[in-house]
């Protein structure tokens, strides 16, 4: 086998792919408007036209780029209560972009976006608790956080909170609940949870042993180039 677990494996010891899945870190952008009548609109307290100017000093696209004023006007947005923009403020500190790195305001903007429901801002929360990133690592509150995001279809988050009932951080070990929320987020075209998923179903963990969903999930995982997917799918033909 291509590094599958092993049948009477202690779950410390397995190949299963244990790595989480890592923060989101993409910058959320809407359409621009005209750059002229989006600053006024900005400095007139427009929120939309505040979160698009905070883009495009970002990006130094159309006009000179400004950290200094990115963080300004994603900042009025934020204060007006705009998830997105509290979520970009809570990116830039995290990530250090055009600020010092500071994962307490990180976190305290991420929190903004997450009582607005925004399931990026509850998976990156999750990530920071479950990795004790700024703050103390706290598996309950990860747990918390990841379920919130999981809940709104985040594969990562599913990813994640799977890893943690596997290994029972926080949690008694779970195998049934882990190998749901592999597939869940296998379903959502996660590649390593797709894999996961298939050598649970190989080796009977959580679940009776079936080879034929092993296959298909080790299918899943190869269609989604995770090459390991794809040994096992080959050794299963």
């Amino acid at each position: 086998m291509a590094g599958c677990l092993a049948v009477n494996t202690a779950i410390a010891d397995t190949d299963i792919i244990v790595y989480p899945a890592k923060p989101k870190t993409e910058i959320i952008k809407r359409p621009q408007a005209d750059i002229a009548n989006l600053q006024k609109e900005a400095d007139d307290g427009n929120i939309k036209a505040q979160f698009n100017l905070g883009v495009l000093y970002l990006e130094g696209k159309k006009i000179p780029q400004s950290y200094d004023k990115a963080i300004y006007y994603f900042g009025e947005a934020a204060k007006q209560g705009d998830a997105q923009a509290q979520f970009n403020l809570g990116l830039m500190y995290f990530e250090g972009v055009g600020v010092a790195r500071d994962y307490n305001q990180a976190m305290k903007y991420y929190k903004m976006a997450a009582y607005q429901y925004m399931p990026k801002a509850d998976f990156n929360l999750a990530y920071m608790y479950d990795q004790g990133v700024g703050t103390t690592q706290d598996h309950q509150q990860a747990i918390a956080w990841y379920k919130k995001a999981a809940d709104q279809n985040v594969p990562e988050a599913q990813y994640n909170l799977a890893l943690i009932y596997y290994r029972g951080q926080g949690v008694p070990v779970d195998l049934h609940k882990a190998l749901e929320l592999f597939k869940d987020a296998a379903h959502n075209d996660h590649a390593d949870a797709a894999y996961n998923a298939g050598c649970m179903y190989e080796q009977g963990l959580g679940t009776s042993i079936d080879k034929e969903k092993a296959k298909s999930y080790f299918k899943k995982a190869c269609d989604l180039h995770n090459q390991d997917g794809c040994k096992e799918y080959k050794d299963l033909l």
